[in-house]
């Protein structure tokens, strides 16, 4: 009986009872500790699991809590919540299918936590995120594809790693979102964003603390987004900190609006216009040094600032900053606003 070709859907056309239908959280989960040394999952379909309760976290299928975890060619669908969750350890997933893993609109085919993992080679399809990773500064993720994803391609929320070649399509929005106050850490130095097919989207504020370095490689889009609501993309470059970028022509690397088409493709439905977000803010003492970006559609307004004090990069009193094969235009008020006596 149920649902007899794993299609989602249970009816007289492929199962021989509807009373006897799978469906997410039908039981709970299977769990990976410390001690699961040298467990692989190869070729292996895994769905409905993850039930929820008060006893089960994190809420999800599978779970490898500090194991390292092999994982090849299988399949995880129809979870209540996520599909595999990795808890820190150094796990290596390629060639897999996370599948309708849409529940709610938070649940993840994949989430990384921290650790050292490798995500490689893997479809992300029909989830309502793809693929979560969270604070995990020494993960591998490259040459995945994201298809149909209803919340977002994926969710990067602080240091997430080597993160580059991944592609997709038909993603809501069709990005990487940059979320939950994305930091660069003074205890990791530098934090590199590398290139991907799809951009980054930059939901809230990301920030460039004190003794650390943000770099951007050539190839990298990121988009800042507008909700109405709320959330507003926008980057900070604090006192100590430094933005950095050695790339050649002005489109080498480019920020911009979420609306705007012309670069990475359509993200969010929408015509740009200046003001979709705040753009760059250089504080007292923090330092902008990029060679071959563009700035356009930035100056959107932020608490206690003035209209007449926007700008797609805004350098404060102090800030420092070296800038060459620069495009700034379209942005709002001002292109390049400039207090006290910061040096260009």
């Amino acid at each position: 009986g149920g649902d007899m070709n794993g299609d989602g859907v249970c009816n007289s056309g492929n199962a021989s009872s509807t009373a006897s239908c799978p469906y997410p959280g039908s039981w709970i989960r299977l769990l990976f500790n410390a001690t699961s040394a040298g467990s692989t999952l190869t070729r292996t379909i895994i769905r409905y699991g993850g039930v929820l309760s008060s006893n089960t976290y994190p809420p999800a299928m599978v779970i490898a809590d500090g194991a390292n975890l092999t994982v090849n060619a299988s399949t995880f669908a129809y979870a209540r919540k996520h599909g595999l969750y990795l808890s820190g350890g150094s796990s290596t997933v390629s060639n897999s299918l996370f599948d309708r893993n849409a529940s709610s609109t938070d649940a993840v085919g994949l989430f990384v936590e921290g650790g050292g993992s490798s995500v490689s080679g893997n479809t992300f399809s029909n989830n309502a995120y793809g693929l979560e990773i969270w604070s995990a500064p020494n993960a591998q993720t490259f040459n995945n594809t994201f298809t149909a994803n209803s919340s977002g391609a994926a969710l990067l929320v602080g240091d997430f790693g080597n993160f580059h070649d991944n592609s997709g399509t038909g993603n809501t929005p069709n990005a990487f979102a940059l979320a939950g106050g994305v930091t660069t850490s003074a205890s990791i130095g530098t934090t590199t964003f590398a290139a991907n097919p799809l951009p980054y989207l930059l939901r809230n504020e990301l920030l460039v603390v004190a003794s650390s370095t943000l770099a951007l490689n050539s190839g990298i889009v990121i988009k800042g987004f507008n909700s109405g609501g709320g959330q507003i993309g926008k980057i900070t470059v604090q006192s100590g900190g430094l933005l950095f970028a050695n790339a050649t022509a002005a489109s080498d690397i480019v920020f911009t609006s979420a609306f705007d088409s012309s670069v990475s493709g359509t993200t969010t439905a929408g015509t740009p216009a200046s003001g979709d977000w705040i753009g760059i803010n250089v504080e007292s003492g923090g330092i902008l040094r990029m060679s071959g970006f563009t700035v356009r559609y930035g100056g959107g307004a932020t608490s206690g600032l003035t209209i007449s004090d926007r700008g797609g990069i805004r350098f404060q009193s102090a800030a420092t900053s070296t800038m060459s094969n620069a495009l700034i235009r379209d942005n709002m008020q001002q292109g390049i606003r400039v207090t006290g006596g910061t040096p260009l």
